[in-house]
């Protein structure tokens, strides 16, 4: 049965499309969940509310952890209550202020 480490390396693969960077390093991965009986429960978020990839992420997460061996069900949840606190720290880590840019 795989450990909640071995799920999140496996989560690694999956990128958001436009950052181009993996779920893990970039935050969106709060909590990873294995039960006894192989059932895995990711809980995450979006770089945003609106996110135009957010169902795209969330499936290709579901669909990485159900390929471990040992894993019977995957299910994602998303986490709302930590968006604004991780939109503005994705903010700070990947934008360039207008004035770097002259």
């Amino acid at each position: 049965m795989p450990t909640p480490d071995m799920v999140k390396k496996a989560l690694r693969q999956v990128k958001d499309p436009e950052l181009g960077l993996n779920i893990i390093d970039i935050g969106l991965v709060y909590d990873v969940a294995v039960g006894e009986a192989g059932e895995v429960k990711i809980t995450m978020t979006l770089t945003s509310p609106g996110c135009p990839s957010g169902a795209e992420i969330m499936e290709d997460a579901r669909m990485v952890a159900e390929e471990l061996e040992g894993v019977q069900s995957a299910t994602v949840e998303l986490s709302g209550d930590q968006m604004a606190s991780y939109s503005a720290e994705l903010k700070s880590r990947t934008c360039v202020p207008a004035t770097s840019m002259r």
